[in-house]
């Protein structure tokens, strides 16, 4: 798909028929919108304003309500796609990168490790997520750019790293001893190194599918013409809890795939985790649309 002008930090979303890219625009930086393209050919299916900066953006599983938030904002909107009438507005001021709709559609959840709540849209009733109540716990869940996140049912913390300083096999989900355990509060922990020709990005971003049985992992690497490149790598995390046994198992490599140019924090998956969509800059020099390409990849 090509025509589409986003920023680097512009987070996207993937339905059945659109991807969905929520910010700023560089063809009008001074106003916020979700803009949704088409799958088949590109082009722009319609664009709906929205007045959270930056924000984070999920698309419920019946493809009809996105949700919408900035994290550190006062609160989150909710509203019917395509024609953009709200339907609900949650007010949090909850840190954290993830928004995410329960099954139904009847709820959403947000935060990060220090607390994750769900609220549902109907009263704003608001519960905190089980697991997700320790004030000692820290990283991102669902997605990260610091090289740590957790999975959202806090099963698993996923590290890039360059060496095992932890001694624990690379690749391999262990459990959590009580040397770490106070810090991650996750059953499993899963390290993980670059693959040979790659390098941990300047942004490592990690970013859960929404049932976490695949993880995303966005490497730096040299593209085909000796410039900036990009390695994904999914990882199978379908077996996120170790086993009793001192040793746990292995979180195997689904998939990589290399392409030039740089991706950031542009790539989403599909809701069934089947899908991954990535948006890539060929040149880091410059932007616009002729620079932009996005890409939708079937996932094992």
């Amino acid at each position: 798909m090509t025509g589409i002008d986003v920023w680097p930090s512009t987070k996207i979303a993937l339905s059945r028929t659109a991807l969905m890219a929520a910010g700023p625009f560089p063809d009008d930086p001074g106003k916020q919108a979700l803009v949704a393209y088409s799958l088949g050919d590109g082009r722009e299916l319609w664009r709906l304003p929205v007045v959270t900066p930056k924000p984070s953006v999920a698309i419920s599983m019946g493809n009809d309500l996105a949700a919408i938030w900035n994290p550190g904002t006062s609160s989150v909107r909710v509203f019917a796609i395509p024609d953009g009438r709200p339907v609900a507005e949650v007010r949090s001021g909850l840190p954290g990168d993830d928004v995410s709709f329960v099954d139904d559609g009847a709820a959403i959840v947000l935060g990060d490790r220090h607390f994750r709540h769900m609220y549902r849209l109907a009263d704003g009733t608001e519960s905190i997520v089980p697991g997700f109540d320790n004030t000692k716990c820290i990283g991102p869940v669902g997605r990260s750019n610091i090289g740590v996140v957790t999975s959202r049912d806090n099963l698993l913390t996923a590290i890039v790293t360059t060496r095992d300083s932890l001694n624990l096999r690379n690749g391999r989900i262990e459990p959590v001893q009580s040397i770490t355990q106070q810090i991650l509060c996750s059953k499993g922990l899963l390290t993980l190194s670059p693959p040979p020709g790659a390098s941990v990005s300047k942004i490592p971003v990690a970013v859960f599918a929404p049932n976490d049985d695949r993880l995303a992992l966005v490497y730096d690497a040299v593209g085909a013409d000796g410039r900036n490149g990009t390695l994904i790598e999914i990882r199978n995390t379908s077996q996120r809890s170790p086993s009793e046994r001192s040793v746990g198992h292995d979180a195997g490599v689904v998939a990589t795939f290399a392409m030039d140019g740089l991706v950031y924090h542009r790539l989403a998956w599909s809701l069934d985790g089947r899908t991954l969509a990535v948006v890539r800059s060929i040149s880091a020099e410059s932007q616009g649309p002729s620079n932009l390409t996005a890409r939708v990849y079937a996932v094992p």
